[in-house]
């Protein structure tokens, strides 16, 4: 969860980028954003924010997947290794080297060319300007290359996981519920309230993911599809602002979702905020 979270934020960078140039320009009147620095920023906030969207749709998917095979076979001790931190680090290892290798390879697409020369915010100071375009080898006769990547990326890193998060969610409740009617049988236990609260988490973040995720991914490929069509295209862009504002609140409820559900969670802000002073106590809702 703390990768799918600095996922989130790195997710935003762009977003705080974007607010820092709308007020930099109220605020002095003018903001050049044609120089050279300015244009790479913004490059790289970009393929940024195709990386982290990316890698925190895989790293909910894999959550659930080992979530579901470590309950569904708890006398394994393969299955059971997998809940180790060594195996975390490896799988979030393994989810930021495809996604940045992706986000790395689309950046090979474009180009920072130098077009023209310019006045500095109306002053008689004139520096060259540089803009972001595709590189040549895109043009109309290789342009279905470009498109079709893209296209495959946005069903393959966004679509198809938003599709199996559900049902590996449902499994994992199934598999919850069936635990917990077990012990229930076997003698009355405290838990049943706390694998019913962690019902209600995992049902929450199975809902927004899927709501904020799945019709992104989809106007994100109805972009691609339409690129040479500019009315569709603008239809599906500003349907992509809508949703990734969406995605946004979805990502900054999920903290307070958190604290208010879950009991666990609580004690490992207490924690965190106290340095380690505060213990975080064994029992609680995960």
């Amino acid at each position: 969860m703390s990768a799918v979270a600095i996922s989130d934020i790195v997710y935003m960078f762009h977003n705080f980028y974007l607010r820092f140039i709308q007020f930099a320009r109220a605020y002095s009147g003018c903001i050049e954003e044609r120089t050279y620095g300015m244009v790479l920023a913004d490059v790289i906030l970009r393929h940024l924010l195709d990386f982290a969207k990316r890698s925190s749709i895989l790293f909910c998917v894999w959550i659930a997947l080992i979530r579901i095979l470590v309950i569904r076979n708890p006398m394994s001790s393969f299955y059971e290794s997998l809940s180790n931190p060594f195996t975390a680090y490896i799988t979030i290892s393994g989810v930021t080297l495809v996604s940045l290798s992706l986000s790395a390879f689309k950046a090979t697409f474009y180009r920072i060319v130098a077009y023209s020369d310019f006045n500095i915010c109306n002053s008689k100071i004139k520096i060259q300007a540089f803009s972001y375009m595709l590189h040549d080898f895109f043009d109309n006769k290789n342009s279905l290359v470009l498109q079709y990547f893209n296209t495959t990326d946005s069903i393959v890193s966004i679509i198809i996981p938003c599709i199996c998060f559900p049902f590996l969610t449902l499994l994992l409740v199934l598999e919850l519920k069936k635990k917990s009617e077990n012990r229930s049988k076997m003698f009355s236990s405290p838990n049943d309230d706390k694998t019913r609260k962690f019902t209600q988490l995992v049902f929450y973040f199975t809902l927004t993911f899927f709501v904020a995720g799945f019709p992104l991914g989809v106007a994100s490929t109805m972009m691609y599809l339409f690129i040479g069509m500019q009315g569709f295209l603008s239809i599906f862009t500003f349907i992509s602002y809508i949703l990734e504002v969406l995605y946004i609140i979805n990502t900054a409820s999920h903290f307070l979702v958190c604290i208010l559900v879950s009991s666990q969670y609580r004690e490992t802000v207490k924690s965190v905020i106290s340095c380690g002073r505060h213990k975080v106590g064994g029992s609680g809702t995960s």
